[in-house]
């Protein structure tokens, strides 16, 4: 096993340079002691560049602190540094076309990336992805214990994943839980039967709004999952969706100049009453009139 193996988890951005050089991307973890007192278990963000001479060999280890709540730490003496680093988790898994087979298929898959994100501030900022093969089979590297979100990157616009499963375990609603192994192969099916919405926003007046932001928000038990939310602008009042994933969803509507925060539920229940409901079915064309909100 090489350095390119490993995976770690921590706060720190690091760099260890030899002489013989190589890449390992990882986190770690990082425990530290200042002059004066304890600093806290610091979870964070870190990429590895790392350059490895014959051993024995040394190395320097430069990077910055941050506390819990990610401010950086200046003044005080660290100490008693513990890197941890692990094997990184490999999944292999395959994909398959709804109702399409052969070289349609293969035109569809090729195109495609798997990726899983990271659905926690103190785990690896970038997204592990495996490169999908003609055949659907693809092999996502490099992969640290966590919790994961599913992503296809590449999906024609009218395509949604259907169904998605690491053994018996749904993953699509659930997410993906990572330990300390690989959880088995990953089997996904995507449709090209999504449907689409389309709509206008207006008014008070029934005049269309311009620039308005329109945002699509999965039933309550799904607002977890990030990849459920769509947001488009409406430049001229109007607005097209495409690619959803069948299922009961709340549309909103705020003018250009606001920043709704759409994905904190604090935020969102003042305004649940004002959303438009919209079921959204295999293949259906959902046509909206929705009110902006003031």
């Amino acid at each position: 096993m090489n350095a390119n193996d490993f995976w770690g988890t921590g706060s720190w951005d690091v760099a260890v340079f030899g002489r013989n050089f190589f890449w390992l991307l990882g986190v770690f973890i990082v425990g530290c002691r200042g002059s004066q007192e304890r600093l806290p278990m610091l979870i964070g963000i870190a990429i590895l560049l790392v350059g490895l001479q014959n051993p024995p060999s040394a190395h320097t280890i430069s990077g910055r602190v941050s506390d819990v709540d990610r401010k950086p730490v200046v003044g005080v003496a660290v100490q008693d540094v513990s890197i941890i680093l692990m094997p990184g988790i490999e999944i292999a898994g395959r994909i398959a076309v709804e109702n399409a087979t052969g070289e349609a298929a293969s035109n569809v898959l090729r195109q495609l990336t798997v990726s899983l994100r990271p659905e926690s501030d103190s785990q690896v900022v970038f997204s592990p992805t495996g490169v999908v093969n003609s055949d659907g089979s693809f092999t996502i590297r490099k992969v640290g214990p966590g919790d994961y979100a599913l992503e296809i990157g590449g999906l024609p616009s009218d395509c949604y994943i259907k169904s998605a499963f690491v053994g018996r375990e749904e993953i699509v609603e659930r997410g993906l839980t990572l330990y300390a192994q690989s959880p088995g192969p990953m089997d996904i099916v995507i449709s090209p039967r999504a449907g689409r919405i389309e709509g206008t926003i207006v008014d008070i007046e029934g005049a269309p709004v311009l620039g308005a932001q329109v945002v699509l928000i999965p039933e309550p038990r799904l607002r977890e999952r990030e990849g459920l939310y769509r947001l488009v602008q409406a430049p001229n009042g109007s607005f097209s969706m495409r690619g959803i994933r069948p299922g009961s969803y709340k549309l909103f509507a705020w003018p250009a100049d606001e920043t709704p925060a759409y994905r904190d539920p604090d935020f969102i229940r003042e305004y649940e009453n004002r959303g438009e409901g919209v079921q959204v079915d295999v293949e259906s064309r959902v046509i909206v009139r929705a009110r902006v909100i003031r």
